[in-house]
């Protein structure tokens, strides 16, 4: 087997890459939200913490 007959993956390789691609991407940007929202809620706890040690 040849690097291009294993790309080409009988005809389905267009289908496959372009799938193993998106999901690539997809999982990559789970990481990326996930990372945005704990970094928002770190700050909201952090200023629940001040707005109580204030009161």
């Amino acid at each position: 087997m040849t690097i291009s007959e294993f790309f080409y993956m009988g005809g389905f390789g267009y289908y496959i890459w372009m799938s193993m691609g998106m999901t690539l991407i997809i999982m990559l940007g789970e990481v990326f939200v996930l990372k945005h929202q704990r970094k928002t809620r770190l700050k909201q706890i952090a200023r629940m913490i001040r707005i109580r040690r204030n009161q």
